[in-house]
């Protein structure tokens, strides 16, 4: 996978929050990514409290 090729389709500060944005886009986009192309993300902000992201990978 490159990273060239990543869409960032969903940011939130909980995991359901992400997966309703995610739905969303894919509504939007009419789109339905294979499972191996998205990938579900936790990290840190700086102000110390948990975010989910969901991310994209475009297939070439």
């Amino acid at each position: 996978m490159s990273g060239e090729n990543w869409e960032r389709v969903a940011l939130a500060r909980t995991r359901e929050d992400a997966i309703r944005q995610f739905e969303a886009w894919k509504d939007r986009a009419g789109l339905t990514p294979a499972d191996e192309d998205i990938r579900l993300n936790r990290g840190r902000h700086a102000d110390g409290k948990d975010y989910w992201e969901i991310i994209y990978f475009r297939p070439q």
